[in-house]
């Protein structure tokens, strides 16, 4: 099973081939300088984290998860999708919906009112790279949640980590693990 997601991401991806693949279907990854850092500060090795690719409609993304993760559709079109995994006692979550917004202000402004009974740690909104961005840290049942909202002209990606520790460094591999390319 392990072969064919590697094989499907550098399908969609271009990839290169693994050069050696061992007995148990495993490929010897070289850690980059980001996964090394993170290494150095965290419990859990990012660079063995498993990857998940999809298209959404002419959206590309790629995103690893710290352990296998699993995926529902939350439209019948096929257009919007949640993909959630578990590890160590902290949730992932990637939710690709199609509401879209214009300027991060009304991005952020539609998140907050999702939180009427929460009080907010930190939040900020911003342009980046032509997308809107939303971040937001807060408490709520127990947990620590570190969110990320991501706007493109198709759809906004709904990055949700969910952790008894207040320690961002596992939510910012999940989010930068996230790839995005748009086809034609």
């Amino acid at each position: 099973m392990t072969i064919f997601k590697y094989l499907i991401a550098a399908i969609l991806f271009g990839a290169e081939a693994p050069s050696e693949i061992g007995e148990n279907g495993w490929v010897a990854v070289e850690k980059t300088e980001q996964t090394k850092e993170v290494d150095s500060a965290n419990p859990v090795d990012p660079s063995i984290w498993v990857a998940f690719a999809k298209q959404m409609g002419s959206e590309k993304i790629l995103i690893q998860f710290p352990s296998e993760p699993t995926y529902r559709y939350m439209d019948a079109s096929g257009e919007e999708m949640e993909v959630t995994s578990d590890s160590k006692g902290s949730e992932f979550r990637l939710q690709i919906i199609k509401t879209k917004f214009e300027d991060s202000e009304s991005l952020y402004g539609w998140r907050k009112a999702l939180l009427p009974e929460v009080v907010i740690s930190s939040s900020e909104n911003r342009m980046e790279n032509g997308r809107a961005v939303a971040e937001f840290v807060y408490w709520k049942d127990g947990y620590w949640n570190f969110e990320r909202l991501e706007t493109t002209p198709h759809h906004t990606y709904f990055f949700h980590t969910k952790s008894a520790e207040l320690d961002q460094g596992l939510h910012q591999v999940f989010v930068k693990s996230f790839d995005l390319q748009t086809v034609s």
